[in-house]
């Protein structure tokens, strides 16, 4: 941190001159008018003389006294430049953390404290940047002790600071700390970085690391030496050292449909993999049946469909299919119930086929009624109403709904079809009656046992299985083949994990 003087030399609070020149420090003193002393006078050796601390709560109250309030004479030799890029960033909040080590250190040590230095920095941020709030923390506590640095970190600072981060009023985006750490004593530099480790799991960690100039000094006319403020930085994300070791794990919860899981895995990763951390958010958004949440969506419609990150992963064709995929989900209800057969496959790949059997019936029961309801079947008389409810007030049940679609009004035999639907109803309801899971031999003799076995020899046995409850769910109607099409979710989630996995095979050489 630095002074600038009347004689336009900037000078340093740091530079005792003890070892190079400049001797800042003494000539900071001077302008203040006040003799340089010792700490103990009974000590005047170098090591007791008054030093950073001191001098920084001088010019504090010079700032706030003689001054006014006026912090501008106050340079920022370090984070100027930082500061000013992040504050066109929409930079919120500034935390500065001081040492400010008890009464029972040496003098030696505590003279470097930076706590006077941070009130000065809060001075000049709030007078240049008065739209950034500032906060200083300053733990009394020795700044070489590794352990008690730890302990501020994990029972005070790091909660705090996450507590900070929510309050942010940011919309729509991720919060970013970032943090400058350059001179600062060893224990708490290494605290810090452990530290962030964990706040990368709830935010977008970015180190700043600003360059010294080159030269530091530079002579006037006349020898006055002026500090020099740096004008670059070099800065890197924590997710980059962090992203080969998750890598794995986001794909795992890619594939088997734990999209929430997925999307807090990609949370620190959101510079490289915005695009598909809202695609986890809108996918776990339908998986919990919310299908309509997702269609009518309009950040996905009008934001991450139209968005530059999208554009560069995935082809103009494909895009294009997506948008003409979710108007046509929004104008038909039979393609909206389409869609849900997505999460089917995502529970036949968990191999959890209880659920996904499950699923399958709720939702071939769910296509059965929108058509009972699309073609009349009431009015038809397809549908009986018992005499004990009013019509606008009754659901019909599985089985007769599966009985109106294969109404005839003279007796004769059931079909395959018929008899396949309840099949399908009637072990649905053995499951529930006998509380008992499906095995996969099970579920596969359904359709075995009525001359239909499904082929595997594709491979892909899960898909299999679907592609067959899938052509049972077209028995039920007979629509425009485009509704029939691969789903939206599907395709959506089968490109998210061709990105993951295409990037892991380019990081294996």
């Amino acid at each position: 941190m630095g002074w600038r003087c009347s004689d336009g030399a900037v000078r340093s609070l740091g530079a005792d001159g003890r070892n190079v020149p400049p001797p800042h420090v003494n000539e900071l003193y001077e302008l203040l008018g006040v003799e340089r002393r010792y700490h103990d006078e009974n000590k005047p050796d170098r090591n007791n003389m008054w030093n950073i601390r001191d001098l920084g709560e001088r010019f504090y109250q010079h700032c706030q006294g003689e001054l006014n309030g006026d912090f501008s004479n106050i340079e920022l030799l370090l984070d100027r430049k930082i500061i000013d890029d992040l504050s066109n960033k929409d930079l919120k909040h500034i935390i500065l953390w001081a040492t400010d080590q008890p009464e029972n250190v040496s003098w030696q040590y505590r003279r470097y404290d930076t706590f006077w230095l941070a009130k000065l920095m809060e001075g000049k941020i709030k007078n240049t940047y008065p739209d950034v709030n500032v906060d200083i923390l300053h733990p009394v506590v020795h700044a070489n002790n590794t352990g008690a640095i730890r302990e501020e970190l994990e029972g005070f600072i790091l909660p705090w600071t996450l507590a900070k981060l929510r309050e942010l009023p940011i919309e729509n985006e991720q919060s970013v700390l970032a943090i400058e750490n350059k001179g600062s004593t060893p224990a708490i530099a290494q605290g810090l970085i452990v530290c962030v480790a964990a706040l990368a799991r709830q935010c977008q960690v970015i180190i700043y690391e600003p360059k010294e100039p080159d030269p530091l000094y530079k002579s006037f006319a006349d020898g006055v030496m002026s500090v020099g403020t740096a004008v670059e930085y070099e800065s890197f994300t924590i997710s980059e050292y962090l992203w080969p070791l998750e890598r794995s794990r986001v794909i795992d919860a890619w594939k088997q449909g734990n999209f929430s899981e997925a999307q807090l895995l990609l949370n620190s990763h959101q510079i490289r993999y915005r695009f598909l951390h809202q695609l986890a958010g809108y996918l776990a958004i339908s998986s919990n049946w919310e299908i309509s949440s997702f269609i009518e969506n309009k950040n996905l419609e009008n934001g991450w469909l139209r968005s530059k990150d999208v554009s560069q992963n995935a082809s103009s064709e494909k895009v294009q299919k997506w948008r003409d995929r979710l108007l046509e989900v929004r104008q038909d209800d039979y393609a909206k119930i389409w869609e849900s057969t997505f999460f089917i496959y995502i529970l036949l790949r968990g191999q959890n086929y209880t659920a996904a059997f499950f699923q399958f019936a709720q939702t071939l029961e769910r296509l059965l009624y929108v058509k009972s309801k699309k073609d009349d079947w009431f009015g038809k008389g397809l549908i009986e109403v018992p005499p004990e409810y009013q019509r606008e007030n009754y659901n019909p049940g599985f089985k007769q709904l599966i009985d109106a679609l294969f109404y005839s009004p003279k007796p004769k035999k059931k079909g395959l079809n018929h008899l396949l639907l309840d099949s399908i109803r009637e072990t649905r309801n053995d499951l529930i009656h006998q509380a008992e899971p499906i095995s996969l031999d099970r579920l596969l003799k359904v359709w075995s046992d009525l001359s239909w076995p499904i082929d595997f020899s594709g491979g892909d046995r899960e898909l299999a299985i679907l592609n067959r409850m899938q052509e049972t769910m077209e028995i039920v109607t007979r629509t425009s083949d485009s509704v029939w099409n691969e789903t939206m979710l599907f395709s959506l989630y089968q490109w998210g994990l061709e990105v993951l996995e295409a990037e892991e095979a380019s990081n294996q050489f």
